[in-house]
């Protein structure tokens, strides 16, 4: 696993991208939206995170 972080238009897609083009093996891009929302909410330490905001 990979974590790319950074602030929003900063390249982080455009580096994954280029990091599935250039490797021979398989490499999944998966956002924050779209791990947040596949995650059961009672698995996730995301929504204790996001509830004291």
């Amino acid at each position: 696993m990979v974590t790319l972080n950074g602030a929003p238009r900063s390249g982080k897609t455009s580096i994954a991208q280029a990091m599935q083009r250039k490797s021979p093996e398989l490499w999944i891009n998966i956002g924050m939206d779209t791990y947040i929302n596949m995650t059961p909410e009672k698995n996730s330490s995301w929504n204790w995170f996001a509830s004291r905001w």
